[in-house]
Formats: C-alpha cells, structure tokens, sequence
C-alpha cells in the first residue's frame, strides 16, 4: 500500500485482489504463489475465462465467495476487498446510479465481510496496519 498525489489530493491506493474464473461459473482457477505464467494467462484475452477481483461492484455474491474460497486455498496472505469510494454516492459511478443501488452496495458489503470473519476466520486490518505488515514481513503484493 502507499499513497499517491492526485492533483495536491493524497489518495491511498492498496493491491488489488483477485483470481481468473472460467467464464458463467464459480470455478476458480488455481493460483500457485510465484507460478510464472500466471500472470500471462490473465494478460491473454481467452473466451473461456475472466478475471475477477474482489469487490461489490457489478458482481455476484457466491461469485465473490467462491473466489474468496480458491484464495484462501491457494495461500493468498492478505485479501484486499476494493472498490471505489464513488460507489457508495448516488450518480457517483455506472454502479451506483440511486439510492437504492448505493443501499445494495453497503447491504453487500456487510453481508461479505460478516462470511469473511464467520465462515473464513478472516481479520480485518486498517490501511496502516496493512503497510506495517507489509514493511515488517516477507509479503509482497501478488
């Protein structure tokens, strides 16, 4: 994590999360820590698969937990949910349009991070506490 100037206007950015997923499924394909190739097989358009990260944006709930799922499996250290901060401003963003999207939105994060602590055992951090187990550890952005 770091921060960034946008234009005098500081803006902390994280890494982003995700996996590749076979295309109308919850089928996740399989990340090995330091796999080098991929990196390439997500970089390459296929008809079969798309990427995915985690967020509430324009995605469906038993995709994001199944995706959280393979993570975890797969070893993943530090899962970093995003989404941009426009999302929860009606007329903010294409996925934010009312009132009620926004109140979708919100309503999806609390179900998601309610799966995360129960179901996952997942531990919520703050951005600095991220930074620090980062700079304190072997960890590197995937």
């Amino acid at each position: 994590p770091f921060r960034a100037d946008a234009g005098g206007r500081a803006i902390d950015v994280t890494p982003v999360c995700g996996g590749l997923a076979m295309r109308r499924s919850r089928v996740f394909l399989r990340r090995r820590r330091g796999d080098p190739n991929f990196d390439r097989r997500r970089s390459r358009a296929s008809p079969l698969t798309a990427a995915a990260r985690l967020t509430c944006e324009n995605v469906r709930f038993d995709e994001m937990t199944a995706l959280t799922r393979r993570l975890v499996a797969d070893g993943t250290p530090v899962l970093t949910f995003s989404f941009h901060s426009t999302t929860f401003t009606p007329g903010g963003n294409p996925y934010s349009k009312t009132t009620d999207d926004v109140d979708r939105h919100l309503d999806f994060c609390t179900r998601y991070f309610d799966f995360f602590a129960r179901e996952m055992g997942g531990e919520f951090l703050s951005l600095a506490d991220l930074e620090r187990l980062y700079a304190s550890s072997s960890l590197t952005p995937a």
